[in-house]
């Protein structure tokens, strides 16, 4: 576990030490999914949902539920026993 942790944080220190690594990134995927997502945006009904899973409360409620549910014992050691489940896991930290 203690090397899982590690190569998480290392993941924030690689982001936190390049800066502009990081904001290529950003603009890169922020590119991205505005083009996929603006037909999308235009519903309403939509963009009062994204509001307010931005809220500092839901969002700080769904990082953490997702931390805490991927490191349940049985879900950690499926996701290391299984390469694209320890992708999936990565994931769902940089979405939360």
């Amino acid at each position: 576990m203690t090397t899982h942790v590690k190569m998480s944080d290392g993941i924030g220190d690689v982001f936190a030490a390049w800066p502009p690594l990081a904001l290529t990134t950003v603009l890169a995927l922020t590119e991205c999914v505005c083009r996929l997502a603006a037909p999308l945006l235009r519903l309403s009904w939509l963009r009062r949902l994204g509001r307010w899973f931005i809220s500092p409360l839901v969002a700080w409620i769904v990082m953490n539920a997702i931390f805490i549910g991927w490191h349940v014992p049985a879900a950690y050691d499926f996701a290391l026993r299984h390469e694209l489940w320890h992708d999936f896991e990565h994931s769902c930290f940089l979405a939360g």
